[in-house]
């Protein structure tokens, strides 16, 4: 096993905060691949054990969901991010719907209102 280097995990998790932050504030919303960096950057936050991975996901839900709930934001831009909160949430399926469905029955609630505040997405 690699020796986690404390330096790197910290430039890790700097990284993904300036992505979160990207992505909430919608600052580069010509940059959707922002949004698969930063799950991309918690998942890898998560195996280098620099955070619970339960609360890193909430966290990565969370910011998806309150960006694609945001009125004040490009309408693609919050698509792009409701689309992208399958990933925590499949994520979350797994985990809390054996060990806490009522936390998962929240959040798949949270996840629906969403969905029902955007206009329809094409397939």
């Amino acid at each position: 096993m690699n020796p986690i280097n404390p330096s790197t995990t910290f430039a890790l998790h700097r990284r993904w905060q300036h992505h979160r932050m990207h992505i909430r504030c919608g600052l580069s919303p010509h940059q959707a691949w922002r949004i698969a960096a930063y799950l991309q950057l918690g998942d890898q936050l998560a195996d280098r054990g620099h955070a619970c991975p339960l609360q890193l996901q909430l966290r990565m839900l969370q910011t998806l969901l309150s960006t694609a709930t945001d009125a004040q934001l490009p309408l693609v831009w919050r698509q792009c991010c409701l689309h992208a909160a399958h990933a925590p949430l499949d994520w979350l399926r797994e985990v809390l719907g054996v060990h806490d469905p009522l936390a998962l029955q929240a959040v798949e609630c949270a996840c629906e209102r969403a969905r029902r505040q955007l206009p329809h997405m094409s397939d």
